[in-house]
């Protein structure tokens, strides 16, 4: 951490234990982080995403971002960062190893050989923000900015609603929250607040926040419970309550 902070000593002191902690983060667990740093900070600092964004920013590269992105997930970060070296001038790249903390390696001429070079699965959606899981969906409603299936109108206040409805609630998600201007996390929770709200306005009911059970009949999703006790699970023409944690349940489909 020292040399990493002395090699971006241009930086603010925060930025630079931020990114330092981020550079650092991928050899060691929480715990020994702790105890070396004390609190870490709530910033998504092991998020690949967010991570690379970064670098590019403070290196003055974000131009590069949309095709670094794009290699990233399709092929992989060893090939964007191949890509980058290629378009970048010998005192940018050199900057950009600097971000990347490439001087903490063994071998720091081997980067960006060092990077996982296989091919990903596809499953995460890169912004600014962070990565996004595709199968959840928030992420087709936010980031892809798709409508999901209908759902189920099986409650008087589903038909009140209404198809119709439900669209109009999602394209103003759509464009009330940009995925690359806040962190995952807060958006997701910004989105969620904004459901919850909304629903008994479209309603024109006295009641000032929507259920969990709500949420999960709308984003057709398993969400805990208010009391955090167990969830909510929308199947078919249902809503399934469980206490505690159902087997099988996809953490990245969960909230």
């Amino acid at each position: 951490m020292d040399r990493y902070e002395r090699e971006n000593a241009d930086l603010p002191a925060s930025t630079r234990r931020l990114m330092g902690i981020s550079a650092l983060a991928k050899g060691y667990g929480r715990k020994i982080l702790e105890e070396a740093f004390g609190k870490l900070p709530t910033t998504p600092f092991r998020d690949h995403s967010w991570r690379w964004w970064n670098v590019l920013l403070l290196s003055g590269l974000e131009s590069k971002w949309d095709k670094f992105r794009d290699l990233a997930q399709s092929k992989s970060l060893r090939s964007a960062a191949k890509w980058l070296k290629k378009h970048t001038t010998k005192v940018e790249w050199a900057l950009f190893c600097r971000r990347a903390g490439a001087f903490l390696l063994e071998n720091p001429a081997n980067f960006p050989h060092h990077l996982d070079h296989r091919r990903k699965k596809g499953d995460v959606i890169w912004t600014k923000g962070g990565s996004w899981r595709i199968e959840h969906p928030l992420t087709k409603i936010i980031v892809l900015k798709q409508h999901l299936p209908r759902r189920p109108l099986f409650r008087r206040f589903h038909h009140k609603l209404g198809h119709e409805g439900i669209r109009l609630l999602e394209r103003e998600l759509m464009h009330a929250f940009n995925p690359d201007a806040m962190l995952t996390h807060e958006c997701k929770e910004a989105a969620m607040t904004y459901i919850r709200q909304r629903i008994p306005e479209m309603l024109n009911t006295s009641y000032k926040s929507a259920t969990a059970e709500t949420l999960a009949w709308f984003l057709q999703t398993p969400i805990a419970n208010d009391r955090g006790t167990g969830y909510f699970i929308p199947c078919g023409s249902k809503i399934l309550s469980f206490n505690g944690k159902p087997e099988g349940l996809k953490k990245s489909l969960s909230w």
